[in-house]
């Protein structure tokens, strides 16, 4: 069992930032119970259409397959295609019921890499990629959303200077910097930059369609934008949480942009729910199994 620290720190010595999650928390918590009016949730669950929870359902496997395929493919420059696709996938899966079993559930990224055969730094170097590919996915759509061509410039310059000094053989000092920059950090070739690029504006769009699927269950309508915004407040407040996977102040970023009453709430809860918790609880039962599995063999 994991070692524990009986000693408890005052309030006072705990850390400022720490202190302001958890104030952040709390504060999404009471929020949420405010907009719940509890007398319509009953009314809310019985008029729940089915066949909408059943797509978000296939929108949720797809995102899962999307996602660990972004991960995969930044893995294969390490792995030299030893690596199957069915371990990424176990590995994310895994990954859910840790990251829900941790407070500030941000940190159990740290502890997927390890899921993985190999170098944990290259494993954790092709996550923080892919990563990274999806929050460039969500930059460019929001900024795209908010400002048009204009929001594009950005994003867009960003990816055009990468490919740019990648291509370049002068030996000037920026140059000469990013070269080595890219032969300690092992980052994959453009091709795979593109594709998870591609892959990470798939699974934001899954994830917003998941979204309006979610809230048409409960009888409302949500435009794409609006589930665009929902998608990017869920993951940044997911990612402050100082609760197991950002439970309850992810939802309250959905409703945030989505809106503020009862059937929002409970369309967040839901979206969330199978795009994720259930995840957990896979994850937990892959883990029970191959236990059992090493008792067996023991």
């Amino acid at each position: 069992m994991f070692a524990h620290n009986s000693e408890r720190k005052p309030l006072s010595e705990l850390k400022p930032l720490r202190f302001l999650q958890m104030m952040f928390g709390v504060f999404a918590v009471f929020y949420l119970l405010k907009l719940m009016e509890y007398n319509e949730v009953v009314v809310a669950m019985r008029n729940m259409e089915l066949k909408y929870l059943f797509l978000c359902g296939v929108l949720s496997v797809a995102h899962l397959l999307l996602s660990s395929l972004r991960w995969y493919i930044f893995l294969l420059p390490h792995k030299h295609k030893r690596l199957r696709y069915s371990q990424v996938i176990k590995a994310n899966l895994k990954g859910y019921s840790i990251i829900f079993s941790m407070p500030f559930g941000v940190t159990g990224h740290l502890i997927k890499p390890k899921l993985i055969p190999g170098n944990y730094r290259d494993n954790l170097l092709s996550l923080v990629l892919s990563q990274v590919m999806e929050i460039n996915a969500l930059l460019a759509v929001f900024l795209f959303w908010k400002f048009g061509m204009k929001g594009l410039v950005l994003p867009v310059a960003a990816c055009v200077a990468i490919l740019t000094l990648r291509k370049l053989r002068e030996k000037t000092l920026p140059v000469k910097l990013f070269n080595r920059f890219l032969e300690r950090s092992r980052i994959p070739h453009n091709k795979v930059l593109v594709s998870g690029f591609i892959l990470g504006l798939m699974t934001l769009l899954v994830q917003a369609a998941g979204i309006i699927l979610a809230f048409r269950a409960t009888g409302l309508n949500v435009g794409m934008g609006n589930a665009i915004l929902a998608v990017v407040l869920c993951h940044v407040f997911g990612a402050i949480s100082p609760f197991p996977a950002g439970i309850a102040v992810g939802e309250m970023g959905i409703v945030l942009a989505t809106g503020q009453e009862t059937n929002a709430v409970i369309a967040a809860f839901i979206y969330r729910f199978i795009f994720q918790y259930v995840y957990s609880a896979l994850g937990s039962l892959l883990f029970i199994r191959e236990g059992v599995k090493k008792g067996v063999r023991a």
